[in-house]
């Protein structure tokens, strides 16, 4: 009885090893694979941060753009309201010349007729 306890004990020890050496290399595989994906998620988050680089990049130049723009526009619409005050002080000061040079016309022509 002794050899068929040393037997059964000994399958006993091998199965709670082969299942220790399984869960080893389960655990093994798991970290292997947990490395592969760590490096492919590094691989992926550096392509991640290039392109977040690029956007900014982009960003950047079209906010630099969109103010070169602006001043451009704002420099446009202050000139054209100077232009169309000045003509428009213009025309006022012809409208006055004018009416100015009527009247002048108005009193030389009632002077002449008042000397008569």
């Amino acid at each position: 009885m002794s050899h068929s306890f040393f037997l059964f004990n000994i399958k006993g020890v091998l199965k709670r090893r082969d299942q220790i050496q399984g869960e080893l290399d389960s655990r093994v595989d798991a970290l292997a694979n947990k490395r592969t994906e760590k490096d492919l998620f590094s691989e992926e988050i550096g392509k991640l941060e290039d392109k977040v680089e690029c956007a900014n990049n982009a960003l950047k130049a079209d906010w630099d753009r969109w103010k070169q723009n602006m001043q451009c526009d704002m420099r446009s619409t202050f000139t054209n309201v100077a232009e169309n005050n000045l003509r428009y002080y213009e025309e006022c000061l012809a409208t006055w010349e004018s009416f100015l040079a009527s009247q002048r016309v108005d009193r030389h022509v009632e002077e002449d007729s008042e000397d008569r």
